[in-house]
């Protein structure tokens, strides 16, 4: 072969490899820190909440994949802007507060668990009330 013919054949392969790279993409794990981000993103999301309950273990999901539910809620839209201050992480539970356009610094409870590499809320705790399940 000359060196053209494997320069190109090289050239080909590490085209064919990088193209392999970018479609095997790995998700990482989600952690606790990253499922309370997505959840404070989610309740202030204006437009499509459709997704919030996916923050939710998949063993309580229903009915809160209705987002009408999230909407008459003490997490109802009405009431964002929301968020979560002073998070401290425990080994299943995430203490800390939550404010919004009613309440300020509130007592926040919020248990999780792992299903797979994930974490997911089980139970959400409120000034002392259970939001969820």
């Amino acid at each position: 072969m000359d060196k053209k013919k494997i320069l190109l054949a090289i050239f080909a392969c590490v085209v064919l490899l990088s193209m392999i790279l970018i479609g095997c993409q790995v998700e990482e794990p989600i952690s606790k820190e990253d499922r309370m981000d997505q959840f404070e993103d989610d309740l202030n999301q204006d437009v499509d909440r459709n997704d919030i309950y996916k923050n939710l273990h998949p063993d309580i999901r229903d009915p809160w994949n209705d987002s009408e539910l999230w909407d008459v809620s003490p997490l109802g839209y009405s009431k964002a802007p929301f968020s979560f201050g002073s998070l401290s992480y425990g080994s299943d539970t995430v203490t800390g507060t939550i404010s919004n356009n009613v309440v300020t610094n509130w007592p926040l409870v919020v248990e999780m668990a792992k299903d797979g590499d994930d974490w997911y809320i089980t139970k959400v705790t409120i000034n002392s009330v259970q939001i969820i399940p």
